[in-house]
């Protein structure tokens, strides 16, 4: 397809995968609760870890300060990996949301994290390693922060998922705060954006798209239109 083409490179992570590794994970999970009669959440968040302990993802309760500091992961962010050997997945929750664990909203929630995160272990997976004793996103502001190639494909992965259910926050940002900056970054972001839409997006995503900027166009649009 002609958007297939428009970039060359894209870190693919389908929904697919994602599912599977929940599906397994949280199979795990209600295996060793019902071996356990007390249900304090030290032991389901432990639980938690363990069922996905084959996926090197490690899950920490929010409402720890230490955590948060020992682990590098600010209260607000819900997800991490480390750019480490094995890069090790880190996803954050509260207590409200371990209660409703088997909840459509969470899986929704860890779901969006997950695919954002895998998209990072991929990318750091692939580079020199060399570099990633270089890498550091802490005490980065946000512009920087949003403006990174890695973090470009990650939230350009997340936004089609956005997108599927309607406005997307993630476009938005793009558009109103980075495009007034660089035209290059936004150019970069849109990119990404097509080629995930052409991969993993629908019919709804893309008309979700065209809504919530009207003046965007697919690329395979603007060459039907020089045919014409």
């Amino acid at each position: 397809m002609r958007l297939k083409q428009y970039i060359n490179e894209i870190t693919k992570v389908s929904d697919e995968n994602v599912n599977k590794i929940l599906d397994a994970g949280f199979i795990n999970y209600k295996r060793t609760m019902k071996k356990i009669k007390i249900k304090a959440w030290p032991i389901q968040i432990s639980a938690l870890s363990a069922a996905f302990k084959d996926f090197n993802i490690t899950f920490f309760m929010n409402d720890y300060k230490w955590v948060n500091k020992f682990f590098k992961v600010d209260k607000d962010d819900v997800g991490s990996t480390m750019p480490i050997q094995g890069t090790p997945i880190q996803i954050i929750i509260n207590k409200k949301q371990l209660k409703n664990i088997e909840s459509p909203s969470f899986r929704k929630k860890i779901f969006k994290t997950l695919t954002h995160e895998l998209v990072h272990r991929k990318q750091f997976n692939s580079m020199d390693p060399e570099f990633l004793e270089y890498y550091n996103t802490n005490n980065v502001d946000l512009t920087t922060y949003f403006s990174q190639k890695v973090e470009i494909e990650a939230y350009a992965r997340d936004a089609i998922n956005e997108l599927k259910d309607g406005d997307s926050e993630i476009v938005e940002t793009y558009y109103y705060w980075i495009r007034g900056m660089s035209m290059v970054l936004w150019k970069r972001f849109l990119k990404k954006l097509y080629q995930y839409q052409d991969m993993y997006g629908n019919e709804t995503s893309k008309t979700n798209l065209a809504f919530q900027i009207p003046e965007l166009r697919f690329p395979d649009e603007e060459e039907d239109e020089d045919e014409t």
